[in-house]
């Protein structure tokens, strides 16, 4: 209870208009027609935020090293965003931020891996799995652990169709084998 809220209930007492201590303040709640609109409101402003990116700025969507750092930064800034006070507006734009970020990151993944499916699917993997576990938000986290598990499975799937499922038996053979393939990458 505040300090005026607290001054205006000892008046009450002392005017002899209310009895006994003050009533805690509930938590208000917002009907659920209120939420849905603001999360219409949180999307829209978020497509348009992408929409000005995208127009405004294409030569990042040209580089892959602009891709990833503006990809990054809208990240973290949805991080930003979530660890504030619960707001049904911000909770929704800074999901729809993030998703476009993690896009960014995505097409830089898969430019600078120059198409090689398993290096790619493995990365995004691994872009999501600590996305997945820092997030404050709890859509954001099954999201993200949505996209890791898919990523992962790909990942494993590209393995055995090109034929390394024999060279790489465990787990930890397959992650020598991408941190290898990584760094052969990056000369």
């Amino acid at each position: 209870m505040s300090r005026q809220s607290e001054q205006m209930w000892r008046r009450l007492v002392q005017a002899g208009l209310v009895l006994g201590p003050a009533p805690e303040a509930g938590k208000l709640e917002s009907p659920w027609y209120v939420k849905v609109l603001l999360a219409f409101c949180g999307w829209l402003a978020a497509l348009f935020l992408i929409g000005f990116i995208g127009v405004g700025f294409q030569f990042i969507m040209k580089s892959s090293t602009a891709s990833f750092i503006t990809g990054g930064a809208m990240i973290g800034g949805a991080f930003a965003l979530l660890r504030m006070p619960k707001n049904e507006f911000f909770e929704h734009l800074s999901l729809a931020v993030s998703l476009a970020g993690q896009a960014l990151v995505v097409l830089a993944i898969f430019d600078i891996t120059k198409g090689n499916k398993e290096t790619s699917w493995m990365l995004v993997a691994l872009l999501q799995a600590p996305l997945a576990i820092v997030m404050p938000s709890f859509v954001h986290r099954v999201f993200s652990s949505f996209l890791a598990a898919f990523s992962f499975s790909i990942t494993l799937e590209t393995y055995t169709e090109t034929g390394r499922s024999r060279e790489c038996s465990t787990s930890a053979d397959l992650q020598v084998y991408t941190a290898n393939h990584i760094q052969s990458l990056f000369p």
